[in-house]
């Protein structure tokens, strides 16, 4: 696995529990396309008052077409 920093942010305001999806365009926080391989995420939340919790998330592969 890749030790590449990859940070996204999203917005989702006001949810109850439960499943959601999102999706991921391959590129690095500096807008350059990934290279192939896994990467593991997590997941980390910030409340409106700054609190912050963290959960481990898995992997994801990327595979690149051409």
């Amino acid at each position: 696995m890749r030790n590449i920093m990859v940070k996204g942010t999203l917005r989702l305001g006001a949810l109850t529990r439960g499943p959601f999806t999102t999706t991921w365009d391959g590129r690095r926080s500096n807008g350059e396309v990934g290279t192939a391989g896994t990467y593991r995420y997590r997941f980390v939340v910030t409340d409106c008052a700054g609190n912050q919790a963290t959960r481990p998330g898995g992997s994801l592969t990327l595979r690149l077409k051409r």
